[in-house]
């Protein structure tokens, strides 16, 4: 049954013969509804729900420490988790195994420095990104805030910059958010540069993660 609130172009809610009333971000909406509803098991269906999922479940993790300060930036009308998730939605394979080169960050029109120039690890697995800007670029964006990542496929762990160095000083620090590590010997991490404006607007544009061998 379906109820009808300040007739049809003021909103509602339920069913009419193959039509669904909703309502999406204050706005009434109508869709066609679905014949029926099933659990289809198909091979390829297999395949794209695992890689969603592997996406989905790392956009949770990285919920509080990127994509809310990051996606939520350059998201539009929908949220930064789904913006990661849809940027993202190659980043793992019908296995749920990551693709590292298919791994987004950023998404905005702040411009990348040229080069990431070393990847050391301090204590507490804590990694410092040091990196380059091209010859003669302007200090425009020197109080840029890094939220820069790293993430190793083979241990799943991942890293980010809390956003408290600046772009001027041409290192950060990226803090290992996976808990319960036990990292050792040489692996490979992939890393990237994240930028985001001071003024809370922009972030920079979107980049893959490159790799690096790192010794623990």
């Amino acid at each position: 049954m379906a109820v009808i609130k300040q007739g049809i172009l003021g909103g509602g809610s339920g069913s009419i013969g193959g039509v669904v009333m909703s309502a999406w971000k204050g706005r009434a909406i109508l869709k066609a509804k679905p014949i029926s509803v099933a659990n289809p098991q198909t091979d390829g269906q297999v395949a794209q729900r695992t890689s969603f999922k592997a996406v989905a479940q790392l956009g949770a993790l990285l919920l509080t420490s990127y994509v809310q300060k990051i996606c939520n930036v350059v998201s539009g009308n929908i949220t930064g988790y789904n913006f990661f998730v849809s940027q993202n939605k190659t980043a793992y394979n019908s296995l749920g195994v990551l693709v590292p080169a298919n791994l987004k960050i950023g998404g905005g029109k702040i411009p990348l420095p040229s080069a990431i120039v070393s990847v050391i690890k301090g204590a507490s697995n804590i990694l410092t990104l040091s990196f380059t800007e091209y010859s003669g670029a302007p200090a425009l964006r020197g109080d840029d805030n890094s939220y820069s990542i790293a993430i190793c496929p083979t241990t799943g762990d991942v890293w980010v910059a809390p956003g408290d160095e600046l772009r001027s000083d041409h290192v950060t620090q990226l803090s290992l958010i996976t808990p319960g590590s036990d990292l050792s010997g040489e692996l490979q991490v992939y890393c990237g540069m994240c930028f985001k404006s001071s003024n809370g607007r922009d972030v920079t544009v979107s980049t893959s993660l490159t790799s690096y061998d790192i010794t623990f």
